[in-house]
């Protein structure tokens, strides 16, 4: 939910009309499925319909106002000044109302922004607990793909992990007031024989991270820290993959910013068949 109305706010106020939302349906036979979650998509279900009723609604106005604003020029009449006038100004207080609706929408509450910010800083887009850290412990040495900023490689290591984390850097500031040591590398540094003794560790992945490493990840633990099935880090085809190759063997509860349900799965391979 917070990706996509953080992206409809954007086509909104560009073009005012919603892109499509596409949500897959939970497995209530799954492993990575739990009430928590399903109960709060259905609630993101409702306010994406709401969020579209809205978008439906506002849409014309602004995108009307914002083509009266760019037809007025500098040099325009007097009357056509104060029309043009009238209407920039209309449109400035209209885009700042969408934008504190669809972050109250996003996130709860106008100040909830400013703590999600303050939040990720800190554990990135979700929080360890030290039951976490300690059951990550137990499983190295790791190797964690797509590690952003480096904030659980840099708790990692403070705990006493063997860890070598990376990230392709693609959606990472340039600096930050906290990063651990994040080397730049995608999937394919899972290629390497010197990984594939390591647990392989993944956090909060976006689109089809996880999906990815596991083509090419040919250890046998899997310690992935997301939202399940339905939720907002993988698809079905990376659900169905888990359910295929992999058996679940614990799971913990981590630290989510409000709103998310993100676990910890530890996951052994099956077994390959004779």
């Amino acid at each position: 939910m917070r990706q996509v109305v953080a992206r409809a706010l954007t086509c909104v106020v560009a073009t005012g009309s919603m892109p499509p939302v596409v949500c897959d349906a939970p497995t209530t036979s799954s492993p990575f499925t739990y009430p928590e979650l399903t109960a709060a998509i259905a609630q993101r279900r409702e306010k994406e319909d709401h969020l579209r009723s809205y978008v439906k609604k506002v849409g014309p106005v602004l995108q009307g106002l914002r083509q009266t604003v760019a037809k007025c020029g500098a040099s325009a009449a007097e009357s056509e000044g104060k029309r043009c006038e009238s209407a920039r100004r209309e449109y400035t207080e209209l885009v700042k109302r969408v934008q504190r609706e669809t972050a109250e929408l996003t996130w709860g509450s106008e100040d909830a922004q400013a703590r999600r910010a303050e939040f990720t800083s800190v554990y990135g887009c979700t929080g360890w607990t030290e039951e976490a850290l300690a059951l990550i412990k137990e499983n190295s040495p790791i190797v964690e793909l797509g590690a952003g900023w480096g904030q659980w490689e840099a708790e990692l290591r403070r705990s006493g992990v063997d860890i070598v984390a990376y990230d392709n850097l693609s959606s990472r500031p340039r600096s930050s007031a906290r990063k651990g040591q994040v080397h730049r590398g995608d999937e394919r540094v899972l290629d390497s024989w010197l990984l594939q003794d390591r647990t392989l560790l993944v956090v909060y992945p976006e689109g089809k991270l996880l999906e990815r490493c596991l083509r090419h990840y040919r250890g046998d633990v899997l310690i992935y820290v997301g939202e399940g099935r339905g939720g907002v880090n993988g698809g079905t085809s990376l659900f169905d993959l888990l359910e295929a190759e992999w058996d679940v063997v614990k799971v913990l509860p981590v630290k989510p910013f409000e709103g998310g349900h993100e676990r910890l799965w530890v996951c052994r391979r099956k077994p390959k068949s004779a």
